[in-house]
């Protein structure tokens, strides 16, 4: 039996998390958060590769917070780490208004 953790969706996970999205086995390891993707420029929480093939090509994985099922690992994090999600939150608010908005 696998060990995880409980996640709060209205937080960021850190960078290295490993997470287990809804309808998946899959782990994914987040390389990157708040990021604009396409030429439509669609905003998605987190991007993340194949854990533990790690990135290899072109095979990133983009989701949203709502989709993560489990954590099984949780990222550094610390006082920088907050500094940015306050960024990361103020940008997402700025990204959603606009969309909503527009």
């Amino acid at each position: 039996m696998e060990n995880y953790l409980i996640y709060d969706n209205e937080k960021y996970l850190p960078l290295g998390s490993v997470v287990a999205l809804k309808g998946n086995v899959q782990k994914l390891l987040i390389v990157s958060r708040a990021v604009l993707v396409g030429e439509d420029k669609v905003f998605f929480d987190y991007g993340a590769c194949y854990y533990p093939e790690g990135m290899m090509g072109n095979s990133y994985v983009y989701f949203n917070k709502n989709q993560i099922k489990k954590v099984f690992f949780r990222g550094y994090s610390d006082e920088e780490e907050e500094s940015m999600l306050e960024a990361i939150d103020e940008a997402r608010n700025k990204i959603l208004n606009t969309e909503q908005n527009g």
